[in-house]
């Protein structure tokens, strides 16, 4: 679920929102302490993939391409007898960016057939449509040029009209596993739904269910969305904006556990729920007006870092479990391969930590920032008068993390320490007034990410247009 952070997305919080999710925990393990290894899409899933540290895949802003140094988990699995697919309705989890490794099927939401030629940018520009058809006639292959040109009107004219790709994807989904209702070779699934991802549009019927009393469906409507205009400095905004904002967030929760519960249904209909390991969970949080920011970058707090974690697997859960002891997203790694019997590869750089074992916990957590992105160059460029307000988030971040405490440090010499028992919500630092403390959890983090360093800067210009209109739809300017 990208972009689903815990506060709102764990069921036994929200159950009137989340029932489908509710009751997939009600007979599984939740995890009430999940922490992912960085607050944005595309270094959270390569942890995922390979059970690493984003420093360990060398997979973020600074180095988009995910190129791991060993088979990630799809490919671990396809070696061994399992159809894997993948199906994902954000731009940085797709090929473009390496992560069909492994998969031998890949969709991507923006794709009504799969192609190898993207026309979409040349759809969706202003030019006039003379200029539109000459460069169409100039990139299509003939050979795919149904595939590549029905492609380019669906990314125009019918792409998220209704959502933001659950419904396709479920489509997908169903259609996928009934085409192999046959075959008695196992499968591995991955799925990124991008709901409940900025912009928060849900379908009308979810849309105003959760506004406040206070808040008009109109008005609703009229609360500013431009992330990054909030964040420069650029648009102010007042406080039922954001109440507003995050009453859209949970009806687009609502409505994609409509979608997943729909999934569950239809697992049950083909006989093969009760033998299927499914794991739902938030590749990263969201700030929606906590510490002055929005989106999900620039920050290491736990509106991003802390994320649902549910898992269902018959054969080791038989009734409800609630672990709240830590654990790190990347631990499905290990889990994963430890139920299907497969190797993994022997690095020290993996994590070890199996979520179903009966020691499952972590007495603490890691997660790192390497390179901003959006690249503060891009925001100076937008609000010149807040250049030097938007200078000081130019900084890799890192942070351990313990049940009590978590120490956040920056590579421009800034360093925070949050009392999580009495302050959850990492609003007062008290780095000075535990100089102790705050020295031992530095060391750790050093011993986990070596000496403090900044690793280069975002750099767009090896993404093709296509990809950047996509991301730059998404709010990834």
């Amino acid at each position: 679920m990208d972009t689903a952070r815990a506060q709102n997305a764990l069921p036994m919080e929200n159950p009137a929102i989340l029932p489908n999710l509710k009751s997939l925990a009600d007979d599984g393990a939740t995890f009430t302490q999940a922490i992912t290894t960085a607050p944005w899409t595309l270094p959270s899933h390569a942890s995922m993939f390979t059970g690493q540290y984003t420093r360990d895949h060398g997979t973020h802003a600074g180095s988009k391409l995910f190129t791991p140094k060993f088979e990630p988990l799809p490919e671990l699995l396809r070696n061994e007898g399992y159809d894997t697919v993948g199906i994902s309705n954000n731009t940085w989890i797709s090929p473009t960016f390496g992560f069909d490794k492994g998969f031998e099927d890949f969709y991507q939401s923006w794709e009504l057939f799969s192609s190898d030629t993207d026309l979409s940018d040349v759809i969706r520009n202003n030019q006039n449509w003379n200029t539109k058809l000459y460069q169409l006639l100039q990139r299509v292959r003939w050979s795919e040029a149904h595939r590549s040109l029905g492609n380019a009107l669906y990314a125009k004219f019918f792409q998220n009209r209704y959502d933001d790709g659950a419904l396709l994807t479920n489509h997908r989904i169903k259609k996928w596993i009934g085409e192999r209702s046959e075959s008695d070779r196992p499968f591995f699934m991955f799925v990124n739904y991008i709901e409940p991802h900025l912009d928060y549009d849900p379908p009308r019927s979810f849309r105003y269910k959760h506004l406040p009393d206070d808040i008009s469906p109109e008005k609703a409507d009229d609360a500013n969305q431009d992330q990054w205009g909030y964040v420069s400095g650029d648009v102010q905004m007042e406080g039922w904006e954001f109440r507003a904002l995050e009453a859209l967030y949970n009806a687009e929760l609502e409505y994609l556990d409509y979608r997943l519960g729909n999934i569950v249904s239809f697992l049950r209909k083909q006989g093969i729920f009760e033998n299927t390991f499914i794991a739902v969970l938030g590749d990263h949080g969201e700030n929606i007006g906590e510490h002055g920011l929005m989106d999900h970058q620039y920050s290491l707090h736990d509106t991003l870092l802390h994320v649902p974690l549910i898992l269902h697997y018959p054969e080791s859960i038989s009734e409800r479990t609630v672990i709240e002891s830590q654990v790190e997203i990347r631990d499905l790694f290990p889990t994963i391969l430890d139920i299907t019997g497969v190797q993994s590869p022997d690095l020290d750089s993996i994590s070890e930590n199996k979520l179903l074992s009966t020691e499952v916990s972590r007495d603490r957590t890691f997660a790192e920032y390497v390179t901003p992105q959006p690249a503060i160059e891009t925001l100076e460029q937008r609000v010149d008068d807040a250049a030097e307000e938007i200078s000081k988030f130019d900084r890799t971040l890192r942070c351990i993390r313990t049940d009590a405490w978590k120490f956040v440090q920056g590579s421009d010499g800034s360093e925070w320490l949050f009392d999580l028992r009495n302050d959850p919500e990492e609003i007062n630092n008290v780095v000075n007034d535990h100089s102790k403390r705050t020295q031992r959890l530095s060391k750790k983090l050093e011993e986990v990410y070596g000496p403090m360093t900044t690793v280069g800067s975002s750099n767009m210009d090896e993404v093709d247009d296509s990809t950047q209109k996509r991301l730059e739809e998404l709010g990834y300017i």
